[in-house]
């Protein structure tokens, strides 16, 4: 008895044991079908070979003591409740194939139960077509794209299993008179869309139906709109209602033609509510088209502000547009961005595509174009062709540099950044009051822009104003301070020439991390291959008569390829290890790498490469384009973690993690391999424990365009990126959080509550116009880009510690972004953001700074014509 009601209660336990595991099992199942499918140890539910029923296996989940009951109809059962849990194919194994990563499946109707169902590895993605009207249109052709490829296809209504987080666009055909629209659920007009998805996921493509047009599609109550239709009966009578009502229409009597067209016009009626309603055509053997035509507050835009000078960011507010739609600005008659004429002069808008929401709303931002002083227009126009402008006043606007200096010194307007002024017109300057002849004569051109320079006039120090006027009276004024003959200025010394397009370099830390280094240095050149030593001596930087090495087997080429970047091991003491980064051509394909070199040192002295050890590969198959665009800038932390800047190679996958492109990399490179390669992944990186395989675990930041230099300040941990800009905007990046997503290709530049919602997004801390600041005249004519950028700690640049010192190429500059300590940031009018405060250090470079570098407290930077030089303050 004793056993017996032992064994009972061990029964007992055994089915709360089965009870409670069933619970799990049951609550878990979505989660283990997922990870089944995803893994592809079974096929989908959808696919229609399943075969005979002995080719299946079933599961049976659970079988279960029957809790008692009071249900009559339960008696028969109320031993045991058995649960069949799946019935699938067992796949034979003569015939298993590796299913491809994205495929699709079609289905006649989407199974509303699986959409928004969380999902491990693959996910669905579920693609619907109707027309505006709300009737549904299957067979429309749909095309999956990964990174510009077409990795699946099929008619809609369609399932596609997708990667976990992996960015994709989806692209729907038009056909017929069936013409895409807008995405319903995203509320955005672009096509092909792009998507990226965690979570089982439902999108529905609007099209319009063009048998019928309306124009417009949209406005107020008691609107006049034209109405025109085709491919109706020939020669047969016409019947038009409006949300099922017959309408009053001019001419009452509608006939269509005898090739089945006609067109109308009709007045909106007066009492017709705000939203949505159907125009509906209806011939006399019941052929019927529809149209939605959307009730609507007149449309208005405003501008964050009405006056500017050429390059300011401009926000745009849109209210009232039509829903769901691609809008179109002009500057002057002239479309900018997405759809624009003549971008290399214009600009792009941010974001790139400008659509507006559900509520016919939009926020973008645009940067005032070049042009003559006075009022212009921006318009703004819709898919409905519904139209608004606002004008917008140009001011007159002179950079100068500098503003103080000695008494006789020279200033400079660098070219174009005079604007804003008349047209053709000759420029005249007077200091205080008086005329002064420049170094020649400067006249504007046709939008208004200059450049030139003048002398200060021999006068005691004080504080004077300096006036520029053009023949038509529009002026700028600008105080200028002249100092006393022993007031230290900014200067350039060159320290090293004979180089042969020298792309990046790096002080040699052979005193130890953290520690004033001797002076020597590594410079590489880009196409060389030559990564060349010198040694200060004496104060001279002296070349070692051999390259420490000659990379080889380098794809070369102008802009960024060859050798790209280049590190010291911060324990190159004691591990004597350099890294670099080049671009090769691997079978056909371009790659970047990260490479390294051993040191050791030659009877006579050198440092060169060991051959006994040779070229290692860290890290490969980083994708470059044979054009250039892939950054290449490298940087150790403290931690000894290595950081890879990877161009998005013109590829515009910034967005993407499945790719290097396009991001910051953060590996941690070891003495011997392990698992077959010499780095690991640093535990913190943002995506390390992704359970997503598909997804880059070397990934620090992404969003990136092609930054060309960064760097990590040793005493805050700040990390800055000079990131190269497209057509509008260069941009310093923040990327100090783990995660970080710079928002390219979307947004060029900061963006207002940025509406296209991208995770993790970080709006840029400083940025600044093409517009305005690019040269119209000389060898950089209609080019700008940010190539350098390092922090600097020293007193030796006064009241300029911690501040981050970059530069552009094209313009030929150095600049110095303030640490907040010593400036606070501003908000931003245009994207509300805060926005770093700069101050200009040096001006009248050429081909420079290309890289730059601190050492024993001051700043070397190289120039593409073959040059290193020093920033002197004295």
């Amino acid at each position: 008895m004793i056993n017996n009601k032992n064994d009972s209660g061990m029964m007992q336990k055994k089915y709360l044991t089965f009870l409670v595991l069933g619970v799990l099992f049951l609550t878990m199942s979505p989660l283990i079908l997922d990870l089944f499918a995803s893994a592809q140890l079974m096929p989908s539910f959808a696919d229609a070979s399943s075969g005979s029923m002995n080719s299946k296996w079933c599961i049976l989940g659970l079988c279960l003591p029957k809790f008692p009951t009071t249900s009559a109809n339960t008696a028969s059962a109320n031993t045991k409740l058995c649960i069949l849990w799946w019935c699938i194919q067992r796949p034979s194994p003569a015939i298993a194939t590796n299913t491809p990563a994205n495929t699709a499946t079609n289905t006649p109707t989407v199974n509303t139960a699986d959409v928004n169902m969380p999902c491990l590895i693959k996910c669905k993605l579920f693609v619907i077509t109707q027309l505006a009207t709300g009737d549904s249109i299957p067979g429309m052709f749909v095309s999956l794209i990964q990174n510009g490829q077409v990795v699946a296809t099929g008619s809609t209504p369609i399932a596609f299993t997708v990667n976990n987080s992996t960015q994709y666009s989806v692209e729907v055909d038009n056909y017929a008179n069936y013409a895409f629209d807008h995405w319903k659920d995203k509320n955005m007009a672009s096509n092909p869309l792009p998507i990226s998805i965690s979570r089982n996921t439902q999108v529905i493509a609007v099209y319009n139906d063009n048998d019928v047009i309306l124009s417009p599609s949209k406005g107020s109550a008691g609107s006049k709109i034209s109405f025109s239709g085709t491919t109706f009966s020939p020669n047969s009578t016409i019947t038009m209602t409006w949300d099922g009502n017959v309408l009053t229409t001019n001419p009452s009597n509608i006939t269509a033609s005898s090739t089945g067209d006609f067109i109308i016009s009709f007045q909106v009626p007066a009492t017709a509510s705000y939203g949505p309603h159907m125009v509906q055509a209806t011939d006399g053997v019941g052929n019927t088209h529809a149209a939605q035509f959307n009730v609507s507050p007149n449309s208005s835009i405003t501008l964050s502000t009405n006056s500017a000078n050429v390059g300011t960011g401009i926000r745009i507010t849109g209210n009232n547009f039509e829903p769901n739609s691609q809008i179109t600005i002009s500057y002057d008659g002239k479309a900018i961005g997405e759809g624009l004429q003549d971008f290399q002069d214009l600009g792009t808008t941010i974001p790139w595509y400008v659509d507006t929401d559900s509520n016919g709303t939009f926020n973008a931002i645009i940067s005032v174009i070049r042009s003559v002083t006075g009022m212009h227009t921006v318009s703004v126009q819709d898919s409905s062709n519904d139209q608004n402008s606002q004008s917008i006043t140009v001011k007159p606007h002179v950079f100068i540099y500098p503003t103080s200096g000695h008494s006789g010194s020279q200033v400079l307007i660098p070219p174009s950044q005079g604007n804003g002024f008349a047209a053709n017109s000759t420029i005249a300057i007077k200091f205080n009051g008086t005329t002064i002849t420049p170094s020649s004569a400067i006249t504007t051109d046709a939008e208004g822009n200059f450049g030139g320079t003048f002398s200060v006039p021999k006068v005691p120090t004080g504080t004077y104003q300096i006036q520029i006027s053009d023949s038509q009276g529009n002026t700028f004024s600008i105080p200028y301070t002249v100092t006393p003959s022993t007031a230290p200025t900014y200067n350039v010394q060159r320290v090293v020439t004979g180089l042969n397009l020298p792309d990046t370099f790096a002080f040699i830390p052979d005193n130890g991390p953290n520690a004033e280094g001797s002076g020597a240095l590594m410079i590489t050149e880009k196409n060389t291959g030559n990564v060349l030593v010198f040694n200060y001596t004496k104060g001279k930087f002296v070349r070692q008569a051999i390259p420490f090495v000659t990379i080889p087997n380098l794809k070369v080429g102008y802009e960024d390829n060859g050798i790209l970047g280049i590190a010291f091991d911060p324990n190159w003491v004691s591990t004597k290890l350099v890294y670099f980064y080049v671009t090769r051509n691997v079978t056909g394909t371009i790659y970047g790498e990260v490479i390294r070199y051993h040191a050791t040192t030659d009877s006579s002295g050198n440092i060169v490469y060991d051959k006994t050890v040779g070229e290692q590969l860290v890290l490969g198959n980083i994708p470059a384009n044979h054009d250039g665009h892939n950054a290449g800038h490298l940087k150790f932390d403290s931690k000894g973690n290595l950081y890879i800047a990877a161009g998005d190679g013109w590829m515009w996958i910034g967005q993407d993690l499945t790719t290097l492109e396009g991001k910051i990399l953060r590996i941690t490179p070891l003495d011997q391999p392990s698992n077959g390669q010499l780095y690991s992944i640093p535990i913190t990186n943002p995506f390390a424990s992704s359970p997503n395989a598909t997804i880059k675990k070397e990934i620090w930041a992404y969003g990136i365009r092609n930054p060309f230099a960064f760097d990590i300040d040793s005493k805050t941990g700040k990390f800055y990126a000079s990131d190269v800009g497209y057509w509008t905007w260069e941009r310093i990046d923040n990327l100090t959080a783990s995660g970080t997503n710079a928002g390219w290709p979307n947004y060029e530049g900061p963006m207002y509550g940025n509406p296209e919602h991208l995770a993790n997004y970080v709006p840029q801390i400083y940025w600044y116009p093409h517009q305005g600041t690019q040269p119209l005249t000389g060898p950089m004519l209609g080019r700008s880009a940010l190539t350098a950028g390092v922090f600097y700690h020293g007193t030796y640049y006064p009241n300029l510690d911690g501040a981050y010192f970059f530069g552009d190429f094209a313009v030929g500059n150095i600049v110095a972004l303030l640490p907040s300590s010593q400036a606070a940031p501003q908000i931003d009018p245009a994207s509300g953001e805060l926005k770093s405060q700069v101050v200009p250090i040096y001006y009248g470079l050429a081909n420079a700074p290309i890289n730059m570098q601190v050492w024993n407290g001051k700043l070397y930077f190289l120039d593409l014509t073959g040059n290193m030089d020093v920033l002197n303050y004295n």
